[in-house]
């Protein structure tokens, strides 16, 4: 699970740095930015989550992806994986694409006691490309059972 973890938290990270995201109003301000990626250098990361939490709240999707990241970072194996999913679908339906790809990954590999189901991570990759399926990805992964 370990191994799993470390390879989300890389992935999530990779978007991050990179820049996964280029519409203004979809990003953060840089000043935000900065601080919040000082808050998870120093492992401080409410304040982190606290910064995060008014532009995730309006709908910006860098906040409401590094929200998901952050929240890895913070609980780590133990981690509320219903508000992950809450955030990247929050991100995803906006049609972003890290978020979509995570989704995916998640699903694929049943990984933080996400169930696995090869159904809904083609669902969630397929809709990197089309967006306008995320409806029914939404509808469908209302019906898979939980652990």
């Amino acid at each position: 699970m370990k191994t799993a973890t470390n390879f989300i938290f890389i992935a999530l990270a990779f978007g991050l740095l990179n820049g996964c995201y280029s519409i203004e109003e979809r990003s953060l301000p840089e000043a935000v930015e900065k601080k919040v990626a000082s808050h998870i250098q120093a492992g401080r990361y409410n304040e982190a989550l606290d910064s995060l939490r008014p532009y995730a709240n309006k709908g910006i999707v860098d906040a409401q992806f590094s929200t998901a990241y952050v929240l890895l970072q913070r609980d780590g194996t133990n981690v509320d994986i219903r508000m992950v999913l809450d955030w990247l679908r929050k991100a995803g339906v906006q049609g972003d694409e890290a978020s979509l790809q995570y989704l995916s990954d998640l699903y694929h590999w049943g990984w933080l006691n996400v169930p696995k189901d090869q159904k809904m991570a083609e669902m969630w990759a397929n809709a990197i490309q089309n967006t306008n399926t995320i409806p029914e990805c939404l509808r469908y992964e209302r019906s898979i059972p939980r652990k």
